[in-house]
């Protein structure tokens, strides 16, 4: 409870223009819509860690079937179904980021995934 009465009192004491700029800078931040220098940075980390996950989901399989020698393996994961998946997997990250949200939830899924 203090906390809040805190983060109140801080924010009374802002003037307009101050909390015009944390709210659309807060808002931004949630939606994933770069509003400052630090926002486009974060929007090009989320979108570089995409990348990075699109390429690990198409090479994972595919460096496990050539660690076990599995030939059917391989074919399977290195088709052109798998190669048009991960190209689509990239361009949507580079076209379409997620937002703040669900890029941290996915992430968190992921690493929940690895960690089982």
């Amino acid at each position: 409870m203090r906390v809040l009465d805190a983060l109140h009192a801080l924010w009374a004491e802002l003037s307009t223009e101050a909390r015009i700029k944390l709210f659309v800078g807060v808002v931004g931040l949630l939606i994933g819509l770069p509003t400052s220098a630090i926002g486009l940075v974060w929007l090009e980390t989320r979108q570089a860690v995409q990348l990075s996950n699109c390429s690990d989901d198409f090479a994972q399989p595919l460096l496990n079937a050539l660690m076990q020698n599995d030939e059917k393996g391989i074919e399977q994961a290195a088709s052109l179904d798998r190669v048009e998946q991960s190209k689509r997997c990239a361009v949507g990250a580079l076209q379409r980021p997620k937002g703040t949200a669900s890029f941290l939830l996915d992430e968190h899924r992921r690493l929940a995934d690895v960690s089982h």
